[in-house]
């Protein structure tokens, strides 16, 4: 199995779609549309995602494709602390495609927005360009490959042999469930038809692949 990062060195469009059962025959859809969902409620603000990302995707030190919000709630005299995961949320019109001016950015058939890293410049001006455009801040520059754009992708390497994103393997609460929306079934098929279920921008009427239960 090839690592992510040889996936990027390669140019992960053209890899990821060959390994990948995502393609839809002429005239079809494809059978496959990964999405994820958080729900709050689970989330305990342990972190053990962020590191697992981390390691999974070898991350430059001090940067993350996969963060945990943590911020106080008060009601009344109650007061906690809530917890949000946030990544790149993979959208249906990404903005940073549009931004990219070299055209390293790409949405493939299964909903996963990537980008290639035989085409992205890794300039400054690029990656403000297509991090700017990004409404959830989540790509960063690596600055030990030129500072060529990265984001998370759902660990495209584990999905080739039907692994889960390590984020969701590992999250001991369960507050993220991964699957095919085009062939649910389980929990995942369950959430998938919860009333509150929204993008984390719904307000602004940005569609993504990754949604969210609200805390209730």
């Amino acid at each position: 199995m090839q690592s992510r990062r040889n996936l990027l060195k390669q140019g992960i469009m053209a890899v990821t779609a060959a390994m990948l059962p995502i393609k839809a025959m002429a005239g079809q859809e494809s059978t496959v549309r990964y999405q994820m969902i958080v729900d709050q409620n689970r989330c305990m603000g342990c972190q053990t995602c962020v590191l697992a990302c981390k390691a999974q995707n070898d991350i430059a030190p001090s940067q993350f494709l996969t963060r945990v919000l943590i911020r106080e709630e008060k009601k009344g005299a109650v007061a906690r602390q809530v917890f949000k995961p946030v990544g790149c949320n993979q959208c249906e019109s990404p903005r940073c495609l549009t931004a990219c001016p070299y055209k390293a950015i790409s949405k493939l058939d299964n909903g996963i927005v990537v980008t290639d890293w035989t085409l992205c410049r890794g300039v400054k001006a690029c990656n403000n360009a297509c991090g700017n455009a990004c409404p959830f801040h989540a790509r960063i520059a690596d600055p030990r490959f030129a500072g060529k754009s990265d984001k998370c992708d759902y660990c495209a390497d584990r999905l080739e042999t039907e692994l889960q994103p390590a984020c969701v393997e590992v999250c001991p609460a369960r507050a993220r469930i991964f699957g095919n929306s085009r062939q649910a079934n389980g929990e995942f098929a369950k959430y998938l038809q919860h009333p509150a279920l929204s993008s984390s921008r719904a307000e602004q009427s940005i569609e993504t692949n990754t949604k969210y239960i609200p805390l209730r």
